[in-house]
């Protein structure tokens, strides 16, 4: 169906009658999943979108129209009610939520929001999505200061306003007046003449009726403008000479919010048929209605062409058209709820996009639980010989004002420079990055000749006073070599030397190397580790680095100062701090544990997977009973001197030095599953806390099924440690089209992969006691509902079967891609930090995008974002909000938008913004940018992809009897 023919059927049914629950309706696209185009569908816009199961029968909305005999699909936007000073009414939420939405989910959005909205705007989105206005505020800061000020002669785009009582708004074009040929200055209704309602509705309603008491001036009230002035005689331009007029009662002809200004003399001149910051200069032609449509027909060549506007508040939006074309969005947004495009801020400090040459692999690493700090993103090109680094170049949990003395410079890259914005080349090396990782205080890569190069902290730094630099074969090269770090601090990138050929032969599948443990696995499946079997020392506090290592092989207290090949032939190995898991070669689980459990320190609890953590609270005897071990020993011992003056008393302690000492069977309906992968922890797949609270390994067994292994308690009857992870109660098959994403390394995790180019989840919901006002110990749902991020959808299935913690909830409204990389988890947060985290960036060929958190910049800086423009529905039915008791009901009007959703395009002061479009064609000479309309309102911001509501130029035409100007006087 083509835009005309659906143009036509539109205007036969009144569906804003069939759903008056609904904010308006329009003609938009969406992209098709399976072609990959954009195709139309007819867009409702609600003001809040719930899912369908909590949304009562009676509301929920067609996916089509097929009922009104109309052959197109339908989308629903979250859109509240735009308004003329595009502010936010809290009562809209509350009021649709209680009309449209299940008793149970009203109470949940009253007892999960409205703390939250007291003060703020748009449900946490003004703290932490800033708008255009944030970066054009200032008034006497271009680019805004020549749309603000005094202009003589007038030009379009000024600050302009009525005189009686008027704050701001803008002077959108001077036109010709068809009648009596005279030049005019066109704005809105609302903005020259205040007439809105006549007769009987302005006395009702109480709005002026007499618009030639009224005078108008430039600037805007002073009050509002510093620039103005408070006479009316001195900023006098003229007063209102037709207008538009509108009704609440009778809304079917309310088209129009549009006024002339008949001029005084001697205000304009031949310059004056332009636009501020405009690089078209007049005089303009009028679109037609067909041209504009065009701006929304994918078959056209006008769709989604660049449009530009110039107002008083904002200043000059929209790319190319704006004359500052180097004018780019100089803001961090906090949190981007659409994809934004990254691929022009990946250039790295040499001058390379690293794009460009493409991209294999992106990772993300996130140490500290608390903000983005420390987040940090690794790009990978595709020649595997690079990987670029973005976001945090040090190591460490803390901000400790000590790291100088520590650790120097405190960076595990001190040859870089740049800003933790920044991208730069990390690593470099010919031979080729098979693998690399950056842990909490160490990095370390492997090339394809398989040689191990390391930056930060030695391997085996937790037992220096063990194996000293001296001492150890792969580093003893360094021992008179001095770098004023410290024996235990290596720099970028020092190789460590490997000359065990029963490694390097068969060559490395995967490695780990750590503090006080270092494991290598072989192609040949030929396990390897180096390091100290410790325990923990009593009453002592000589612990080394406080760690408790089993290694996996030999007797306690027992070092390997070289790499020492384990018993066996294993599969895959995956280091949990105390606890290394392995899968023999008959596909078994195994465990070596030195399992301490803190159930008294005021430092609160540490716990791995092999108990369960809630029951820690509780009596250490209960413990007995609920990991995948029992065996325990009470132990006291005082911590070492990195967290002196904590007292670590009664722990539960169990210890398992060689992996074939404890054979977990894992069992699901009561039959033994047997597995050959962990993706868990190494590859941060999820811990996620789930049944009863016990934390959870992800396994993928012999048949290639997905898996959660979890402690004895979580499942209750003794019979089954596990369950298949299901997507429409089938078992999810992870074969080579999955990979893993990222999350949270806590326990408070909630669980994310992908197959087949489609995104999957599961977890549960995760009770926060610590958010300030949140200490009523409710259960929030993942990724955190008191403030606006991204994945929206999947926090609408939170708690329900569509999404626990058997269950995979497919996420079908992301795009397409072709390498991903991620962090998510639910995690405590304080008065300062950003909430919950939860980011996303992917790659396909068009380049690499994000969403989520962008707290601290962690995508960079956002500064390379043009102001592009576009028009994002048209045909648009809409209620629109004036200030008075009810909306007026407005039809065939259409929608701009920012291209990327990174800037509202419209704010208080803007009404009356002369919008224009580039409108191309077959016959290039014919191509130019027209005037398409009025932008007249916005919706609610401070919000990202907030629209601005545009009256059409062709109804102003037959409504005002305009014309344009030629510029000629």
């Amino acid at each position: 169906m083509n835009i005309q023919e659906l143009r036509e059927k539109l205007s036969k049914v009144d569906l804003l009658s069939a759903y008056p629950f609904i904010n308006g309706y329009g003609i938009s696209t969406k992209t098709n999943k399976k072609t990959g185009n954009d195709e139309l569908v007819v867009e409702f816009n609600v003001s809040k979108k719930i899912d369908k199961f909590n949304i009562k029968g009676e509301y929920l909305l067609p996916k089509s129209l097929s009922a009104f005999d109309i052959d197109i699909k339908t989308k629903v936007t979250e859109r509240l009610v735009p308004s003329i000073d595009c502010k936010f009414q809290i009562d809209e939420i509350i009021n649709y939520t209680g009309t449209v939405a299940k008793h149970d989910e009203f109470d949940k959005m009253q007892n999960n929001f409205l703390p939250l909205l007291e003060g703020a705007e748009l449900l946490g989105k003004d703290s932490i999505i800033p708008t255009a206005a944030r970066w054009n505020s200032t008034f006497n800061v271009e680019p805004v200061k020549s749309n603000r000020q005094k202009v003589r002669p007038l030009s379009g785009g000024c600050s302009s306003i009525y005189y009686d009582n008027g704050t701001d708004a803008t002077l959108g074009l001077l036109v010709r007046d068809t009648q009596d040929r005279s030049i005019v200055a066109l704005s809105n209704s609302h903005v020259y003449s205040n007439v809105l309602l006549i007769g009987e509705e302005a006395a009702i309603y109480g709005t002026e009726n007499n618009m030639l008491a009224l005078s108008a001036r430039q600037p805007g009230n002073k009050v509002y403008n510093a620039f103005g002035n408070l006479s009316p005689a001195i900023d006098h331009i003229g007063i209102p000479k037709r207008t538009s007029y509108l009704s609440i009662l009778n809304d079917k002809n309310n088209f129009v919010d549009a006024c002339t200004v008949e001029l005084s003399s001697n205000l304009i001149d031949e310059s004056s048929n332009s636009v501020i910051w405009f690089k078209e200069k007049g005089p303009y032609q009028f679109a037609t209605t067909e041209e504009i449509y065009s701006l929304m027909d994918p078959s056209s060549l006008n769709y989604r062409s660049p449009v530009f506007r110039s107002g008083r508040t904002l200043g000059p939006l929209g790319y190319p058209g704006n004359i500052r074309e180097d004018k780019t969005i100089p803001i961090s947004i906090t949190s981007y709820v659409s994809a934004i495009d990254l691929t022009p801020s990946l250039t790295a400090s040499d001058g390379t996009n690293i794009f460009s040459a493409g991209i294999n692999s992106i990772k993300t690493r996130l140490f500290r639980a608390f903000d983005n700090e420390y987040f940090t993103t690794f790009y990978k090109s595709s020649d595997n010989q690079k990987v670029y680094i973005q976001g945090n170049r040090h190591f460490g949990w803390f901000n400790r004002p000590d790291y100088s003395t520590l650790i120097g410079s405190g960076n595990l890259f001190p040859s870089l420079t740049g800003d933790f914005k920044d991208v730069e080349l990390a690593i470099q090396d010919s031979n080729g990055i098979k693998t690399f990782y950056r842990g909490v205080y160490n990095a370390f890569y492997v090339n394809d000749d398989n040689q191990i190069y390391c930056s930060g902290q030695r391997p085996n730094y937790g037992i220096t006073n063990v194996i000293p630099i001296s001492a150890d074969p792969y580093f003893s090269h360094l021992e008179n070599v001095s770098n004023n770090r410290g024996e235990v601090y290596l720099d970028p990138w020092t190789e460590m030397v490997l000359n065990n050929t029963d490694i390097t032969a068969p060559g490395i599948k995967k490695i780990f190397l750590g503090s006080g443990r270092n494991y290598i696995l072989t192609n040949n499946d030929k396990l390897f580790v180096k390091g100290w079997n410790a325990e923990p020392p009593g009453n002592s506090s000589s612990l080394p680095g406080y760690e408790y290592n089993s290694l996996g092989h030999g007797n306690s207290t027992q070092i390997f100062t070289s790499f020492t090949q384990v018993p066996g032939e294993w599969l895959d190995f995956a280091d949990f701090g105390t606890v290394i898991l392995a899968i023999s070669s008959d596909n078994r689980l195994c465990a070596a544990f030195n399992h301490t459990t803190n159930i008294g320190s005021s430092l609160g609890t540490s716990t791995d997977i092999l108990n369960d953590p809630l029951s820690s609270y509780n009596s250490f005897g209960s413990n007995a009973d609920g990991g995948l071990v029992d065996d325990y020993t009470t132990v006291t011992h005082k911590a070492s001197a990195y967290t002196t003056g904590f007292i670590f008393s009664r722990y539960l302690f169990h210890a398992s030095y060689n992996l074939t000492d404890n054979i977990i069977p894992i069992t699901i309906d009561n039959n033994e599953v047997f597995v050959k992968k962990i993706i868990t922890i190494d590859d941060k797949l999820g811990r996620p806390q789930l049944i009863d609270g016990c934390n959870a390994i992800n396994l993928v067994t012999t048949d290639d099924k997905l898996i959660n292994l979890y402690g004895k308690r979580s499942i209750g009857d003794g019979t089954n440690n596990a369950v298949y992870i299901k997507h429409n109660n089938q078992p999810v098959i992870w074969d080579s089209t999955c990979k893993k994403l990222g999350d949270n390394p806590s326990s408070y995790t909630n669980t994310a992969f992908i197959s087949g180019g489609n995104i999957f989840m599961y977890g549960r919901n995760i009770k926060i006691d610590s958010i300030p006002g949140r200490d009523d110990g409710r259960y929030m749902e993942g990724f955190g509902r008191d403030t606006t991020y991204p994945l929206l959808p999947i926090l609408d299935k939170w708690g329900t079967t569509e999404c626990n913690g058997t269950s995979a909830f497919k996420y079908d409204n992301f795009p397409n891609f072709d390498s991903i990389a991620g962090h998510f988890g639910a995690i405590n947060v304080g008065d300062d930090s950003p909430g919950y985290n939860a980011v996303l960036y992917f790659s396909n060929s068009n380049g690499v995008s994000a969403i989520g958190s962008n707290y601290n910049g962690v995508f960079g800086d956002t500064g390379y974002y043009k102001d592009k423009l576009i028009v994002n529905s048209v045909d648009t039915t809409s209620n629109v909000n004036f200030g008075l008791p009810a909306p007026i009901f407005f039809k065939n009007l259409f929608t701009i938008q920012s291209k990327e959703k990174i800037f509202s395009v419209a704010e208080g002061g803007d009404s009356g913004t002369a919008v224009f479009a580039q409108l191309s064609s077959t016959v290039p000479a014919a191509s130019a940018w027209k005037c398409i309309g009025l932008l007249f309102a916005g919706a609610p911001t401070p919000a990202n992809d907030a629209e601005g509501a545009c009256v059409t130029i062709e109804n102003i035409v037959n409504e005002l009897d305009i014309e344009p100007w030629e510029g000629d006087i």
